[in-house]
């Protein structure tokens, strides 16, 4: 039933119209206990939106008797405004101005009506004052929900601008070190600010069957060698299932998640999460949200753990240009050796560039090896910036440099060969305030490549691209014959050209 409040009445006018409103089946509020005038503060406590109840009043009817009354109007209309009420407010009168009217209604005031008062239209306007209220109140809880939504919304955005910034912390720490355990204890301290974990165990393939195994959080030294232990065995087996298209597992009762680690295309471990107990004992499951994190961190986790590994190997065959700090002629031949089985394996391509210094002997001679060999330092430089993080580059001797590409096509071999003749050619190297520049040239091949399965017909392709290339005027990119048959007709013309000018260098 509505509640109507009579506001300022003359005593004969609401005795008139309260019988005919509870007639119409209204409830009126007794003016007795409620001898409401429009400057009284107690009025505004029958307004304010308590939770769970739209307010004391539907309708308010004001009687306007003179002018002090539409100021102190106005005044009122203000303050129920502001407390956001959506009752129905008429105004009863003699005639008034149309302006102060129209500043009525701007106001929030529904409707007036002249005295005298017709009773049939005081009813049709309350009915349909009610149905403008019943719409107003509809559109306020809608605003209200979308408002709640809204604030979930910005905590949820909060939470996930506060992990990408930790996503990216730990990206930048992880990649810095060249030792897996250092990379997997950052990731674990890291990982445990965004999911509380119970337990983070992980796997990592070894080379020649050295694997390793650490369990977070660390225990005792004999325990931790036995749960390292067991834990290895165990994600020995998930990582011998799995293959480098496996989707990350979640256990049955979500309460732990599998992840293999994929690093271009090929299986190097496994990552294990198992989540702990609430304070009723019940299991914690591992949400949507939290899968997404472990999805978006594994890949930066994975390519840091190869890099560590490669490094690790790298290191200890003591592989390492002293000149240019990049890895030399012995590291290069045994990584080509084993990244072209894996390309031919696993069925992916494989680029291979030669690198060769346009001239550097005229640097030489006119600058002095101590200037040579600064230069040689910038190209390696140069020749890394336009690569790729998982690209292995190597000083193959003298001021040739190769690259090998792991899962490139033809294009994509050839605008990178580009993009580094580009870089050197536009750099400017100095001997003191004297500028000095330089090119270079590049041979290219792309396994598979016609009948090259090894790496010395590999390398010969590329190597017969590069003297393709300083026969064709240097400074320039060229891409391998069409056929292994060519070579030797090709490695024929080079020979020839060696034995009748002497060793063709630069």
């Amino acid at each position: 039933m509505s509640k109507v409040l009579f506001i300022d009445f003359l005593p004969s006018l609401e005795e008139a119209v309260r019988p005919f409103l509870k007639d119409s089946g209204f409830h009126c509020l007794p003016s007795t206990s409620f001898p409401f005038v429009l400057n009284n503060e107690c009025l505004y406590g029958l307004f304010g939106r308590r939770t769970g109840d739209l307010g004391a009043v539907d309708v308010a009817l004001i009687h306007l008797k003179h002018q002090a009354s539409i100021e102190e109007t106005h005044s009122f209309l203000h303050r129920v405004r502001e407390m956001n009420s959506t009752a129905c407010v008429i105004l009863l009168g003699d005639s008034i101005e149309s302006e102060v009217l129209c500043e009525m209604l701007r106001n929030g005031v529904y409707d007036y009506l002249s005295l005298p008062l017709s009773f049939d239209k005081l009813k049709k306007t309350i009915a349909k004052g009610l149905e403008t209220k019943v719409n107003a109140d509809n559109m306020l809880c809608s605003m209200s929900l979308t408002k709640e939504r809204l604030l979930e919304e910005k905590a949820r955005l909060q939470i996930w601008n506060r992990d990408l910034s930790r996503i990216y912390q730990m990206t930048q720490t992880i990649t810095s070190f060249l030792n897996p355990g250092m990379t997997v204890g950052a990731f674990s301290e890291t990982i445990k600010q965004m999911i509380p974990y119970e337990t983070l165990s992980l796997f990592l393939k070894g080379r020649g069957g050295m694997d390793q195994v650490w369990v977070f959080p660390q225990q005792k030294e004999g325990a931790e060698r036995e749960s390292a232990k067991g834990e290895g065995e165990r994600l020995r087996a998930f990582f011998l299932q799995c293959h480098e298209k496996s989707e990350p597992k979640a256990a049955s009762n979500g309460n732990e998640i599998i992840i293999p680690l994929i690093a271009a295309s090929e299986k190097i471990g496994i990552l294990r999460i198992e989540m702990g107990r609430n304070e009723g004992g019940g299991l914690l499951c591992i949400n949507e949200y939290q899968t997404q994190i472990l999805l978006m961190v594994s890949t930066a986790l994975s390519l840091s753990l190869r890099n560590a590994q490669m490094y690790q190997e790298v290191k200890a065959l003591a592989a390492t240009d002293e000149l240019t700090n990049v890895l030399n002629r012995r590291a290069f031949l045994n990584i080509l050796g084993r990244e072209l089985k894996r390309s031919h394996r696993l069925g992916t391509t494989l680029a291979l560039f030669i690198i060769d210094l346009d001239h550097f002997k005229r640097v030489n001679d006119r600058y002095g090896h101590i200037t040579g060999d600064a230069v040689l330092q910038e190209i390696a430089l140069l020749i890394r910036q336009a690569i790729r993080e998982i690209d292995v580059m190597a000083r193959y001797g003298g001021e040739e440099f190769v690259v090998i590409l792991p899962e490139v096509n033809s294009e994509e071999a050839e605008v990178t060969a580009e993009r580094m003749r580009h870089i050197v050619a536009s750099h400017i190297f100095r001997k003191e305030k004297e500028a000095i520049h330089l090119s270079v040239s590049i041979g290219v091949v792309i396994f598979p490549f016609s009948h090259a399965t090894n790496p010395e017909d590999l390398f010969h392709l590329a190597d017969v691209a590069l003297y393709l290339a300083k026969k064709k005027g240097r400074n320039r990119v060229e891409m391998s014959l069409p056929d292994i048959e060519n070579l030797a007709e090709a490695l024929q013309s080079k020979e020839g050209v060696k034995e009748s000018n002497g060793k063709t260098t630069g």
